[in-house]
């Protein structure tokens, strides 16, 4: 099975970064202005006369035609306050990964933002309890837990199963996944730039492309026909990263906020 799927976080107002969840240097490189994001979506439309499709619908329809699907981590405040409304205006439905812990929290969605959501047609799943800094670094116990926690959290408040989950931080593991699997999720997403999928217990794996602050349509447009450079060049640098977390562990999260600070003077 194939999909592209586009990976956002909070959309903001520009240069209002207080109004996002997370709003730390490093998380702001990943929040996008108000004005790309509708620019974003006027370029998707043009792509996708139908529209994105949602994780339930492609796994019904496996192994089906390629999808793009879109997706929004964290569970920030944006979500209700404008990327709902933005999506709306096409008609179209997306996937929001909640990190439960911080339901309700400032700048982060109350449960009855996230009922409204999930009533207006869309897909949410979990993003962990705590939204670790390496989630693949904790014992299998705790990594458990964030997800049988999360979710059954989520189903309380929806009133039905949750069976969706993103993995915070990128940090994807075979035991992370497996034990996704075994909490009863079924789809789980990751930030590997891949279109590809494939299968840990009884869970389909599906990779993502990050759309960062300053990504043009353009490129996005690229991302989606599949164009060769664009899609290598993603995963050369996705590949880096991940050989760095692997090697540098706490160590690369301090180099990595140090880096973002100097960028930002």
């Amino acid at each position: 099975m194939r999909a592209v799927c586009l990976m956002y976080h909070d959309i903001i107002d520009s240069n209002a970064f207080e109004g996002s969840g997370f709003s730390d240097n490093f998380a702001n490189r990943y929040t996008v202005e108000r004005a790309e994001f509708q620019a974003h979506m006027a370029a998707l439309s043009k792509q996708l006369p139908g529209g994105p499709s949602l994780v339930p619908d492609v796994l019904r329809a496996w192994p089906g035609t390629p999808s793009v699907m879109l997706t929004f981590d964290d569970g920030g405040l944006s979500a209700y306050t404008t990327v709902m409304d933005i999506l709306e205006q096409y008609g179209w439905k997306a996937h929001f990964f909640v990190a439960t812990d911080l339901i309700g929290k400032p700048q982060f969605m109350a449960r009855e933002h996230i009922r409204t959501l999930r009533k207006r047609g869309h897909v949410i799943g979990s993003h962990s309890c705590s939204h670790p800094s390496m989630m693949s670094a904790q014992g299998h116990d705790r990594i458990l837990r964030e997800w049988t926690d999360s979710v059954k959290c989520l189903s309380d408040i929806l009133g039905e199963e949750v069976t969706t989950a993103s993995i915070p931080g990128g940090y994807y593991s075979q035991e992370v996944a497996e034990a996704a699997s075994s909490a009863g999720i079924d789809a789980i997403f990751t930030s590997e730039p891949t279109g590809r999928s494939h299968m840990v217990g009884s869970a389909r794996v599906f990779g993502r492309y990050v759309i960062r602050r300053g990504t043009t349509p353009e490129r996005q447009a690229r991302l989606i026909q599949g164009r060769y450079l664009i899609r290598t060049s993603e995963h050369v640098s996705w590949m880096m990263r991940k050989l760095a977390k692997i090697v540098g562990g706490k160590k690369y999260l301090k180099l990595r906020a140090l880096a973002v600070q100097r960028l930002q003077r």
